[in-house]
């Protein structure tokens, strides 16, 4: 009873609500003016993530390597150290479009 109450609500809130941030009363957004997401702004932070991702990626198969070589817990450390450039090319994929 309570579940279907409140799929009746939700029905109802999208049906009499407005629908659009226009009719809410927010502006239009200007996007090709001198503000901070212009294209290039955006593909500048598109490139700055990329590299941080990448950069993360390649921090995992060092601390794989390390424990690889330190601990005797794994029994087919090729495994670990395919896994390990498994994740390197993972991350290749970041690296290469920002350049």
């Amino acid at each position: 009873m309570l579940k279907l109450l409140f799929y009746g609500l939700l029905v109802s809130s999208l049906l009499l609500l407005p629908s659009s941030a226009i009719e809410i009363g927010y502006p239009r957004c200007n996007c090709d003016g001198d503000s901070l997401w212009t294209v290039e702004g955006i593909l500048q932070c598109q490139k700055v993530s990329d590299f941080l991702i990448a950069a993360a990626y390649f921090s995992i198969p060092l601390e794989l390597l390390y424990f690889a070589t330190c601990s005797s817990l794994f029994p087919f450390k090729w495994i670990v150290i395919q896994f390990g450039a498994f994740i390197v090319l993972c991350g290749l994929t970041h690296l290469l479009p920002s350049l």
